[in-house]
């Protein structure tokens, strides 16, 4: 952010190095950079495209994985109900999500401001729904991963070509997986939740940084279920979008 100085006498004989005297700093604000992307998908896609976003995955295009090994679908579904990023969905565990709480614990989440941290998201039912109808939810080993591949034991690939085809049996077109996210972001505003709220789940910047909250105090406020009888702000903002998903996807306005 501040432009650099040269610090001691010149080398001789002189090298011939990039000059790091004046360095240009490509913000956010800067005119010159264009290309933002603000894709959303509208409702009418979504009612198309939630359907199809099942376990066991429905038949589709020219995939030739069967449905029961294909956890690309319920994964995007899983990614729209908590607008999570799809590399923390692919990395998901079955050690990471606290059966008794509905928490899913994200070891390293990426931040635009700070170091890696972590993050603990209270899920909605809906979301734990989506965990639940999958065949490891009553034997799977803490290490195992929640979305695996083909194989079952390697992270999910090959996205690009199991969105052409997702792209194609929904009739819709120029939307991106990270999209969805987005899209649930989108939603939860429109329906009101608090725009705190919806940064925490979002895990942009450290809540606590937000509020203006000394350092100490993440050692000694975690934001996950401890009381039985109280309602999460997240986990009630995820069920708002859960809510409205299901509606749209039963094809009501």
């Amino acid at each position: 952010r501040r432009s650099y100085s040269k610090i001691g006498a010149s080398r001789m004989p002189r090298l011939n190095v990039a000059n790091l005297a004046t360095t240009h700093d490509p913000a956010a604000a800067d005119p010159t950079i264009t290309g933002k992307r603000n894709r959303v998908l509208t409702e009418a896609e979504l009612r198309a495209v939630l359907p199809l976003l099942q376990y066991p995955a429905p038949k589709i295009g020219d995939l030739k994985l069967q449905p029961g090994s294909d956890y690309r679908p319920i994964a995007m579904r899983f990614l729209l109900f908590t607008a999570a990023r799809l590399e923390e969905v692919c990395s998901m565990r079955w050690g990471d999500f606290d059966r008794v709480n509905h928490v899913w614990h994200k070891p390293s989440v990426k931040s635009t401001k700070g170091g890696p941290r972590s993050q603990d998201l209270p899920l909605s039912e809906a979301a734990v729904s989506v965990l639940r109808q999958l065949p490891r939810w009553a034997c799977a080993n803490s290490k195992d991963l929640v979305f695996p591949n083909s194989t079952g034991g390697g992270p999910l690939g090959n996205w690009t070509r199991y969105q052409r085809a997702l792209c194609e049996a929904s009739r819709t077109e120029g939307w991106h997986r990270h999209d969805l996210r987005r899209t649930a972001a989108t939603i939860m505003h429109s329906l009101k939740v608090p725009t705190s709220t919806i940064e925490h789940i979002l895990a942009h910047s450290d809540p606590f940084r937000g509020a203006n909250v000394g350092g100490a105090a993440s050692h000694y406020l975690q934001l996950t279920r401890v009381l039985n009888e109280t309602r999460d702000p997240q986990e009630e903002a995820l069920a708002i979008l859960a809510n409205a998903l299901e509606t749209i996807e039963k094809g009501r306005s």
